[in-house]
């Protein structure tokens, strides 16, 4: 059995499950708008309640029960909780069993990514990160009027009158979008 720590939403890990059931293992799929019981027991004869086989793809585990919404020291409760988990998901990664880590998703920088992949020669795409209109315009223009955007950390939330846009998805982005810009 294989453990996917994900998101409800997460195309991705829909992608990566179908692959896993295609070589005949198991799947379980933990999203974190989902609370999952949660046991950790460390003494000094053991370590217990460490996943095995664990993937942990996107955001982190949700255990913290739902009716705690209205408690007053949810907060807290939030904080102590991060601290769990990050000390949980290093603790299973030593273990060798554990993929991916909620802190790791945390910290992670796709510019970062793409400067490293591009250090140890792997094919990159153009890439721009720009402030200026002007910039952003010749860079559509050299790349035949339309390039793809995609956030760098948190989704996409756009709200105009008609509609509501919000995801992690990668965006088409042609010149003509861009001339509101000032």
């Amino acid at each position: 059995m294989i453990k996917i720590i994900t998101e409800e939403l997460d195309i991705t890990s829909d992608l990566i499950i179908e692959w896993i059931l295609s070589l005949d293992y198991e799947a379980e799929r933990k999203n974190v708008e989902t609370f999952h019981d949660f046991t950790f027991e460390i003494n000094n004869l053991s370590t217990s309640g460490v996943f095995e086989n664990a993937f942990h793809r996107r955001a982190k585990l949700n255990i913290l029960p739902t009716n705690l919404n209205t408690f007053n020291y949810k907060d807290e409760l939030k904080t102590d909780d991060n601290l769990i988990l990050k000390a949980y998901e290093k603790i299973a990664k030593n273990t060798g069993n554990y993929v991916g880590e909620f802190n790791d998703e945390e910290q992670h920088n796709k510019v970062l990514d793409l400067y490293y992949a591009k250090e140890v020669g792997l094919n990159i795409p153009d890439t721009l990160i720009t402030n200026k209109k002007s910039n952003l315009l010749d860079f559509i223009y050299k790349n035949g009027g339309k390039v793809i955007t995609k956030r760098i950390k948190n989704p996409l939330l756009v709200k105009e009158k008609n509609y509501t846009v919000y995801g992690r998805e990668t965006l088409l982005i042609e010149s003509k979008e861009i001339d509101f810009l000032n």
